[in-house]
This record gives structure tokens, C-alpha cells and sequence, in this order.
């Protein structure tokens, strides 16, 4: 190998070094947002099913569990007119 086709090689290789740090950057950064939308539905989850809890918590305390069946996902789908 001569020189010139060293330095040619070496030029090559730099550039894929840089376009698989710009990569890398990007998918950190992607990687980071989708994270901390993960955190976020994850809280909202959360007070969703605290809320859900707390009215089910109340519902018995007022003696209304059981007095009407809810229906499975199906039942209800059966029920919607399109």
C-alpha cells in the first residue's frame, strides 16, 4: 500500500467515524426522549389507577359493588351502534 492510498484509506475511515458518532448522538438523544415519555406515561398510569382505586375504594364503601355486572370489553363492543 503506498502512501497516498494510506492517507486515502485513513480519510475513509475518519469520515465513517464521524457519521457513526453523528448516529450515535442522534440515537442517545432519541433514546433519552422516548425514555422520559416513557417516565411520563408511566406517571400518568399511575394517577389514572390511583383515581381508579379510590373511586372503587368509595363505590364500596357506599354498598354499590355488585349491584350492576360490568360488562367484558366484548359485551360492551356488542352494544356500540355504528
Amino acid at each position: 500500500m503506498t502512501l497516498e492510498e494510506a492517507q486515502e484509506r485513513i480519510l475513509e475511515m475518519q469520515e465513517q467515524i464521524d457519521n457513526l458518532t453523528t448516529e450515535r448522538d442522534s440515537l442517545s438523544q432519541e433514546n433519552e426522549t422516548l425514555r422520559n415519555d416513557s417516565e411520563n406515561l408511566r406517571t400518568l398510569n399511575q394517577k389514572y389507577f390511583n383515581k381508579l382505586i379510590a373511586q372503587d375504594i368509595e363505590n364500596d364503601d357506599k354498598g354499590t359493588e355488585g349491584d350492576e355486572p360490568v360488562p367484558t370489553c366484548e359485551e360492551f363492543a356488542t352494544t356500540l351502534e355504528i
